[in-house]
């Protein structure tokens, strides 16, 4: 399967994280002595299931190192644009490619072993997006005090993950839907099938499965809600407390070898 890391976006002065940019890409900001995005390439590397890298949103990886050949472009203006590249290139080079991996450059906490997990759980085939999410105790008990946005189902409080299984022919669906610039604004996702469902999920949340068929009936995407049991997958890092974070866990990763 080919791995798409998203690395595009530079960081705005205005932003908490500008410092440690120091105008670079977020992507290339350093956590223990690397660029965020390295520790999502090792991973990549050490993944069985993983045969090709794109790198997407970047100008320049003459820095970056992969022992897999790695692809890369430009930012193309945007997350959904750089997805619907990438499967672009996939589609190019292996006509009737189906799914591939989309990974976020800033979830270095992940492991081969996570990926290997995540490709293996999102397999079934005939959906358009698999949308990884994460149980809020889950969260919680893994990364005590991190503040992220959590929804409320009936089967319990989620946040989304940065880590999903994408059909390569569903992109342009999602770009007229707006569907993943609003993947961190859960109520708006909600919106999209309707203003009515805004208040359902209010006095009375959806199961998860129903909310599957929902977006199906009201948006004609086909999505299989996959709930993590890897916390990694959702510890993007939007803001200085996420880094202090995840610079803590690598270290205590690397001292105990």
């Amino acid at each position: 399967m080919y791995a798409v890391i998203l690395a595009g976006g530079k960081i705005n002065p205005g932003n908490e994280l500008f410092a440690e940019s120091r105008g670079l890409p977020k992507s290339m900001i350093e956590i223990v002595g690397k660029p965020m995005i390295q520790w999502v390439i090792d991973a990549a590397n050490l993944a069985n299931s993983v045969e090709r890298i794109i790198i997407a949103g970047l100008d320049d990886i003459s820095s970056l190192k992969s022992e897999k050949p790695v692809a890369h472009f430009p930012d193309q203006g945007g997350i959904l644009e750089n997805l619907a590249a990438a499967a672009d290139f996939i589609l190019k080079e292996v006509p009737g490619t189906e799914y591939f991996l989309s990974i976020s450059s800033d979830i270095p906490l992940i492991t081969d072993e996570i990926i290997e997990a995540v490709i293996s759980e999102n397999q079934e085939s005939g959906f358009d997006v698999f949308y990884n999410i994460v149980e809020q105790n889950v969260m919680e008990t893994a990364f005590p005090g991190v503040k992220r946005t959590y929804m409320k189902f009936r089967d319990g409080r989620f946040c989304g993950a940065d880590m999903h299984v994408m059909s390569t022919k569903t992109i342009q669906k999602l770009i007229n839907l707006g569907f993943v610039q609003f993947r961190k604004r859960p109520f708006k996702l909600i919106s999209m099938a309707g203003p009515g469902i805004i208040l359902r999920m209010l006095f009375y949340p959806l199961s998860l499965e129903n909310a599957e068929k929902v977006t199906y009936r009201k948006a004609g995407i086909r999505g299989k809600v996959n709930v993590s049991r890897y916390p990694e997958i959702a510890m993007d890092i939007d803001t200085l407390q996420h880094l202090e974070i995840v610079r803590k866990k690598l270290v205590e990763r690397i001292m105990h070898g």
